[in-house]
């Protein structure tokens, strides 16, 4: 027989190996089997019945193991939960949050470090329990921008003035009225009326809102040539919502602080004022002309 004659065994043995590989794939699709563990599958399909026995045995004494030690699911304590949620609050009452649906997170996150005595020592280190509190950060965010919402639509009509819904808003949680605060839920309550308030939507709305306020607070900075002041500028840009509400709403009889100070607020609440600081447009960078 010429080298060029094929031999009919092999081709049926390589017909064979076609279809088994086949198999292997539908079997390792219909699994939802990631590429690599496929892979392994083929490798695996080639191994003689005693390896394969072994095999099996191996990742059966894996699998033991793993269930031996697997933690049990570990969730916040009910003091934990509560100081998550007061410190979401606080956040997101901050006269200085540069985003609702970006930035909140982090700066509850930093305030939970230095002021949460109910966190579980191990929990930085323990990938599980870091995650649980991020989840529980995630919906104390959700639920107490919803709440803050609802507050805001339901102050529309009858109408409430602006330290009653402050009031309303800040509940038992500890947090201190301020005419900061007051300004901040002005701003939410202009961007609620003009905007609506659906779903996701209006926190974009918002977000954007505080985006071309800071701009335009900080455009008045560059012309004034006062751009250290930005800060100040930012808080006099969110004040003309202010006035706008009190001309709608009504001019409140309460009196409350200007600021947050350490006399009229707990420390936890001033901390989350600082770590949701106002953050600064981008400016565009000057090209110095080349020198001839």
């Amino acid at each position: 027989m010429s080298s060029s004659d094929s031999d009919p065994d092999s081709e049926d043995e390589d017909d064979e190996e076609t279809t088994e590989h086949q198999d292997i794939a539908r079997v390792a699709a219909s699994l939802g089997l990631k590429p690599e563990s496929q892979h392994a599958l083929k490798l695996f399909i080639k191994k003689s019945a005693a390896m394969k026995m072994n095999i099996v045995y191996a990742c059966m004494l894996a699998l033991t193991e793993r269930a031996d030690t697997k933690e049990e699911r570990w969730v916040p304590s009910g003091d934990l939960a509560k100081d998550i949620r007061r410190f979401c609050l606080a956040v997101l009452l901050s006269s200085k949050l540069a985003a609702y649906r970006t930035a909140a997170d982090q700066a509850v996150l930093k305030v939970l470090r230095r002021h949460g005595t109910n966190l579980p020592e191990d929990w930085e280190s323990n990938p599980s329990r870091k995650d649980a509190i991020m989840k529980a950060i995630g919906s104390g965010l959700t639920d107490e921008r919803s709440r803050v919402k609802a507050a805001i639509r339901d102050s529309l009509d009858p109408k409430m003035n602006i330290a009653d819904l402050a009031e309303k808003v800040v509940g038992n949680s500890g947090i201190t009225p301020t005419v900061d605060l007051w300004a901040r839920l002005s701003l939410l309550r202009q961007t609620i009326v003009q905007e609506g308030s659906h779903g996701r939507l209006y926190w974009l709305h918002v977000d954007e809102c505080l985006k071309q306020t800071r701009e335009m607070a900080f455009k008045a900075a560059e012309l004034a040539q006062e751009t250290s002041k930005y800060p100040k500028y930012v808080s006099k840009e969110v004040a003309k919502a202010l006035t706008k509400d009190y001309d709608t709403y009504g001019y409140p009889t309460a009196k409350a602080p200007k600021h947050m100070t350490k006399e009229n607020s707990e420390l936890w609440q001033l901390t989350a004022e600082a770590e949701s600081s106002v953050l600064e447009p981008a400016r565009k960078s000057k090209k110095r002309p080349k020198r001839v």
